[in-house]
């Protein structure tokens, strides 16, 4: 039967060999903030009303969500997204789309 030498089973089993001597493990890249992604409806057709941060506006706009994947720049309310996100500066709660007759 065949035996492995002791150190060769620790190294084999350590994760502090994955990485070169002398230096420390890096970390992984922080994800994007979910207010600086890009709109994106998903797929499926479970359409709900949904709310994203538009960068260029400066403010939460809806949307119409198809339910499935999609990305994290979505929100349940328009309070949540403006309590993640920010609203347009001067503006009051609430003011982030006009108003219709």
């Amino acid at each position: 039967r065949l035996q492995h030498p002791p150190c060769l089973t620790i190294a084999l089993l350590s994760p502090a060999t994955s990485r070169v001597p002398g230096t420390s493990p890096q970390p992984l890249a922080p994800a994007a903030p979910p207010c600086s992604l890009p709109l994106d409806e998903g797929d499926c057709h479970r359409y709900t009303l949904r709310w994203y941060y538009n960068q260029r506006a400066a403010e939460c706009r809806p949307f119409v969500y198809g339910g499935c994947r999609g990305s994290l720049n979505r929100f349940d309310s328009r309070e949540d997204c403006e309590l993640r996100c920010g609203r347009r500066a001067g503006a009051p709660p609430g003011a982030s789309r006009p108003s219709g007759p």
